[in-house]
């Protein structure tokens, strides 16, 4: 056998064997770590999950979970079926959103099913921001039209909301001082991202090879098409009037606050400094709005006394008690949920 015929063969066993261990890999990784994700553009929340589809996510916590026909974590919509019910639209970030646990875990999950009068519908999305609750629930209403909006915060908030006033700079004034939502300019992305979000859904290895890209464009804002953020940003709109403007736009029904704690042996958690600056500042807006505010400090605190179980944490976690809500975090806040939203809406109607 000559060189010449041997070479071919040895670069045919090297294709065959990559292909053989990419397509193990694939398997392997769709099963275990993060299935192949479809994203679609939206013009007022950057790129979100296509409706229908089942997503397997293991980076914290692990859940297969079913993007529903509105695109969200939850059992699909069907409007007719629902008419019998008081609909609730639960707005938040990953918090609420909860992919880190199996979806009839969550605390939107859990309250529904105790809340027999109501329909609770999970419109949590991975970074969204307070300013982004607006055209989320300017996107879901047609299709579910809530009676009330029930909005969930925590400290990260008031970051993002930092982070869009910085690159996006949403706002200007009217000739009467009052903050308006100024003109939105063309956001739509580059169609090189475009192409590569798009084909990333094709498979796992893609899906994980462009995650940070995922991240970069949709939790951040979209910086990339916006510019320079501190060079746009005039300082002339406040993180308080932000606030002001989203209250007044969403006109949410209750505001619901998720503390950040430090758990420590013997049932002993801690605040800590900047998470209830967040909570004082969404506080004093939303008083200021006749809006009801509830923390869930005093909740988790008795919690951890009594059971020493933290509330937040996996054990794949980069901390074992620190993160997102776990399996007995949702069940917690579901309870408090359950308590409180039951009388505090049917008083709204």
């Amino acid at each position: 056998m000559t060189y010449a015929t041997i070479l071919p063969m040895a670069w045919l066993r090297l294709i065959g064997t990559t292909i053989v261990v990419l397509l193990v890999l694939e398997v392997f990784l769709r099963f275990t770590i993060v299935s192949p994700i479809n994203f679609t553009y939206h013009a007022g929340l950057g790129y979100v999950h296509a409706p229908n589809q089942y997503v397997t996510y293991s980076f914290e916590g692990f859940s297969r979970f079913w993007v529903n026909n509105l695109g969200l974590n939850d059992e699909d919509i069907h409007l007719p079926d629902l008419e019998h019910k008081k609909r609730v639209l639960i707005i938040g970030d990953s918090v609420t959103a909860a992919v880190q646990v199996e979806t009839h875990q969550n605390f939107v999950s859990l309250a529904d099913e105790k809340l027999s009068n109501f329909h609770l519908l999970n419109a949590g999305y991975d970074g969204l921001s307070p300013l982004e609750y607006i055209p989320m629930l300017q996107k879901i209403s047609p299709h579910y039209q809530p009676q009330h909006t029930v909005l969930v915060m925590n400290q990260g908030d008031i970051a993002e909301i930092t982070k869009d006033l910085m690159y996006k700079n949403p706002f200007k004034r009217n000739y009467l001082g009052d903050i308006t939502l100024a003109e939105p300019e063309d956001s739509s992305p580059p169609a090189w991202i475009d192409y590569l979000i798009r084909t990333s859904g094709k498979s796992s290895l893609l899906t994980l090879s462009f995650y940070s890209l995922f991240k970069w464009q949709m939790a951040d804002q979209k910086k990339l098409q916006q510019g320079n953020g501190v060079d746009n940003y005039q300082g002339n709109i406040d993180i308080t009037e932000a606030l002001e403007y989203v209250f007044l736009d969403t006109k949410p029904s209750a505001i619901f606050y998720i503390p950040v704690l430090t758990y420590h042996a013997h049932g002993i958690s801690r605040d800590t400094g900047y998470d209830k600056q967040q909570e004082h500042l969404i506080q004093q807006v939303a008083k200021a709005r006749n809006i009801p505010f509830l923390s869930l400090r005093n909740v988790f605190k008795e919690s951890y006394t009594a059971t020493k179980q933290p509330l937040t944490g996996f054990h794949n976690s980069f901390s074992r008690t620190a993160g997102h809500l776990n399996k007995h975090g949702h069940t917690i806040v579901a309870q408090y949920l359950t308590e409180q939203l039951s009388s505090l809406l049917d008083s709204q109607l």
